[in-house]
């Protein structure tokens, strides 16, 4: 029994023999093997996925900035060519055209070639370079005739997982139900339409009176006074059509002021616009009253130096968005016609009438006896300005071609005149310089007569090249002869006036300085022009430009002494100032875009 028992205790305290251990570690290894390329695999796969994802956020997100652009920076071509890395393009028949047909077959659209579209961009992420391709294509128009854009974004990578290159790609379309949406012109998209803007009128001039060293003291011998001034009538017109049309003019008849006085000055002013939330069809006119004359005057012991604006100038000013030719007087006041009479378009006049006395600056000195040192006299021609939208035929409106037609014609105008402007006023002296012709006497240093200018600029169809005319015999005197100034084709450098006396009884009047005539400007871009305004202002808007400001600018020093005038002497004079004249002149300007799809 106890060898029995001893030999069951050996059986139980038995292990695994050596094969059986090898072969377990076997199968564990195969297993391990197994489940480690199972691992791999999924990790390649979870990156794969992950780079797939990042591809596609990156297109949707070049689309999403597509759509987020004006549509007509996305839709219209521009000049230049596509990125030399560009994919999937060829040229047929001079079109570039869009055929992807390995990522997308079937597709093969004419590519939109601008600054958004035909671009290549990269982009790294977590270590991996995407390149970013953008289209803009054109399909066929639909049924309906409208003209829809695809865009197309093509993300192209290479990595470690992919075994190649990889292109994931997304689609959009872009439309209007109208045919076309601009935000070129607003910030709010609205049904495509043509962008207009006209412009025209006057820049101010005027005389002044200042301290001869610093404006900002009083004027030397005429007590505690720092200025007189004198600001010129003025017209303008305004006139803007884009998503709300929108149109204002103002006319302001001459005003004079001291340090603490005013006159004259009156203001007409008239605006419309067609905002959703104003009354439809609005008309606006309005005219200036009460026109005031008082002379503003500085006081010394040099006498008395009074400024005065014109007397009874009158202003109106009209706007409509439907304009009837009640409302829309051209330049030369001739009534426009804005269009049928069923289909009126917005315009915006203004004039100036010319009455009374003429605006001027009188001395006088201490004995009595006021002398004209300055004066503008105006002549019965009314000044007038225009900016008006044009879509029908008008004689000296926008009548290139077969005129303004339907498109219609952006047209902006303006004109004024002067019988007679004097500057440096003689009187009558105890003797006049050598070389003064006495015979025909202009009766000052600086004389302008029979001045007239017109200007006009217009864009859009029918429109024509801007103009502007100026006509005015202008005299300078120079020291030896009064010298005939060209103003259509005045010297590139100022005209030098040495210092010139005249004596009157105890007084001596001293004037020296300077004038200049700025020659009027046009400029028109493009320069070169079709005659097609669809195709000419499409990619960039059509700009004329006219400016005809600082026509004549005379600056004298004015020295009042009572001993001859000596430039030398210590002795401070009895009073001297600055005398200064601007004429303005006149500007237009117009310009039109085309509706990015007409």
């Amino acid at each position: 029994m106890r060898h029995l028992r001893v030999s069951e205790r050996s059986r139980a305290d038995d292990g695994f023999t050596l094969i059986e251990v090898l072969l377990a570690m076997f199968i564990v290894a195969v297993v391990m093997v197994s489940l480690i390329g199972v691992l791999i695999s999924s990790l390649s796969t979870v990156t794969h996925a992950r780079q797939r994802q990042t591809a596609t956020a990156l297109a949707t997100q070049a689309l999403e900035r597509l759509r987020a652009l004006p549509y007509d920076e996305v839709t219209q071509p521009a000049a230049g060519s596509v990125d030399a890395a560009l994919e999937y393009v060829a040229t047929v028949s001079g079109v570039v055209r869009f055929q992807p047909t390995a990522v997308l077959p079937g597709v093969d659209e004419a590519l939109v070639v601008n600054s958004r579209s035909g671009r290549v961009q990269t982009q790294a992420v977590d270590g991996v370079t995407y390149k970013i391709q953008t289209y803009v294509t054109k399909p066929a128009a639909t049924p309906a005739g409208q003209q829809t854009f695809n865009l197309t974004a093509l993300v192209s990578w290479s990595s470690s997982v992919t075994n190649g290159t990889r292109t994931t790609a997304q689609r959009s379309v872009t439309y209007s139900p109208a045919g076309c949406l601009s935000t070129a012109q607003s910030p709010f998209a609205a049904p495509c339409q043509a962008y207009f803007t006209a412009q025209a009128g006057t820049v101010l001039g005027g005389i002044s009176v200042a301290n001869a060293v610093d404006s900002k003291l009083p004027v030397e011998g005429f007590g505690s006074g720092t200025l007189l001034d004198l600001t010129l009538s003025g017209v303008n017109s305004n006139l803007l059509l884009e998503q709300t049309a929108s149109a204002t003019s103002n006319a302001q008849t001459s005003s004079a002021r001291s340090d603490s006085a005013a006159s004259g000055g009156q203001i007409a002013v008239a605006a419309v616009d067609s905002d959703p939330s104003s009354v439809e069809g609005q008309i606006s006119g309005s005219g200036t009253s009460g026109q005031t004359s008082g002379a503003q005057s500085l006081t010394g012991a040099a006498g008395t130096l009074s400024l005065k604006p014109s007397t009874a100038d009158s202003g109106r000013a009209d706007a409509a968005i439907q304009a009837t030719t009640t409302e829309c007087i051209g330049a030369s006041g001739v009534a426009l016609a804005t269009g049928p009479s069923a289909a009126l378009r917005p315009c915006a006049s203004s004039r100036i009438t010319p009455s009374g006395g003429d605006a001027s600056l009188d001395w006088t000195p201490p004995s009595g006896g006021a002398m004209t040192l300055a004066q503008l006299t105006e002549t019965g021609s009314v000044w007038r300005s225009v900016a008006a939208n044009l879509t029908s035929s008008n004689a000296g409106a926008c009548i290139q071609g077969s005129g303004p037609t339907v498109l219609g014609c952006a047209h902006a105008a303006a004109s004024r005149s002067y019988a007679d402007v004097l500057v440096g006023g003689t009187g009558t002296p105890e003797a006049f310089p050598t070389g003064w012709n006495t015979a025909t006497n202009p009766g000052a240093i600086v004389r302008l007569t029979g001045f007239a200018e017109s200007a006009t600029a217009e864009d859009g169809t029918g429109a024509g090249a801007p103009t502007y005319s100026r006509t005015g015999s202008l005299l300078v005197w120079n020291g030896s002869t009064h010298q005939v100034i060209d103003v259509t084709a005045p010297p590139s450098v100022p005209v030098d006036i040495p210092a010139t006396s005249f004596k009157y009884g105890s007084y001596y009047l001293t004037y020296e300085g300077t004038v200049s005539v700025e020659p009027p400007s046009t400029s028109r871009t493009p320069a070169a022009r079709s005659g097609n305004a669809l195709t000419d202002c499409k990619a960039e808007a059509c700009v004329s430009r006219v400016s005809g400001g600082a026509g004549v600018v005379v600056n004298l020093e004015v020295t009042i002494t009572a001993v001859p005038y000596d430039p030398l002497s210590v002795a401070p004079p009895l009073g001297r100032f600055s005398m200064g004249l601007n004429l303005g002149g006149l500007v237009a300007q117009a310009s039109y875009k085309a509706a990015p799809n007409a």
